[in-house]
């Protein structure tokens, strides 16, 4: 009876082992997907305006850089 309890623990924390590291997993792509994301919208602005993908704010005027950025109504 002592091994099947064992077994069966054993069993339990390779199953939550594995789930952990599938979490750690999505989280990751998660991470990458958003930096994808970033980077893409980056060299968008950066295209849209004619500068250098380094400089988001290049499409703007001097009096818009202070001013949040919103679609007008």
């Amino acid at each position: 009876m002592l091994i099947v309890i064992h077994a069966t623990v054993e069993w339990y924390r390779r199953l939550w082992a594995d789930y952990l590291a599938q979490q750690n997993s999505i989280a990751e792509v998660i991470c990458q997907k958003s930096f994808v994301r970033s980077q893409t919208l980056a060299l968008l602005d950066a295209i849209a305006s004619g500068g250098n993908p380094q400089d988001r704010n290049g499409a703007f005027s001097v009096g818009e850089l202070n001013s949040p950025r919103v679609a007008p109504l």
